[in-house]
This record gives structure tokens, C-alpha cells and sequence, in this order.
């Protein structure tokens, strides 16, 4: 198991009130695992040639995890945790079909080591 799935157990729990140091510990633990992926498992396409989304694909499942962890907080706002809402910010931009861009995925990686 990961450190990433290991931290979400004690994320999950609080459902939409996760202590803010869980949320860092937990988004942090999940760019060091992206960031360990090779680049062509990190940055694979996320839709097929057949037009479907592939879910299978290493970086798209990370960037969610952080997207779905961050949103599901109905504390964190952009005058409340500036920070969070950037790393936001961009892990939804690389969700939405651009897990193959080298340059939003340091602009994650940059945005997560200034927690």
C-alpha cells in the first residue's frame, strides 16, 4: 500500500472537514508518488484513440485524487487557503485532458513544495 493510501485512511473519515495538515500530508504524498512515475506513465493520454477516458492511466488517477480531495473541502476558498486553491487549480487543468503536459505538471509539483 502507499503512503498515499495510507494517509487517505485517516482522510476519509472526515469526509468534508479533513484537518489541514492531513490535506498537505495527503496532496503531498501523491505528487511525490506522480513525480516518482516515469514520464510516459505520468504523462499518459487521458483518452484512447477510441475516444474513451482511460482511467488506467498513472498521472490522470493522481491529479484526481488531489482534485477530488481539495474540492470535497467546503472550508478551503481563495481568500481562506490561497495555496490550496492553486494546487487546485492546476491539478484540474491536468485533469481535464492534459496529463500530457510536462509544463502544468511542474507548475503542480512547484505549487505542492511551497505547502
Amino acid at each position: 500500500m502507499s503512503n498515499s493510501d495510507e494517509i487517505w485512511k485517516q482522510v476519509y473519515p472526515h469526509a468534508t472537514h479533513v484537518p489541514r495538515k492531513l490535506i498537505v500530508a495527503y496532496i503531498k504524498a501523491v505528487a511525490d508518488e506522480a513525480k516518482a512515475l516515469p514520464a510516459h506513465e505520468r504523462e499518459a493520454p487521458e483518452i484512447n484513440k477510441d475516444g474513451s477516458v482511460n482511467r488506467d492511466a498513472k498521472g490522470v488517477k493522481d491529479v484526481s485524487k488531489i482534485v477530488t480531495c481539495i474540492a470535497s473541502q467546503d472550508w478551503i476558498d481563495e481568500k481562506s487557503e490561497p495555496k490550496l486553491e492553486e494546487i487546485l487549480s492546476a491539478a484540474t487543468q491536468l485533469d481535464m485532458n492534459n496529463t500530457h503536459d510536462k509544463q502544468l505538471w511542474q507548475e503542480l509539483f512547484e505549487k505542492v513544495e511551497r505547502l
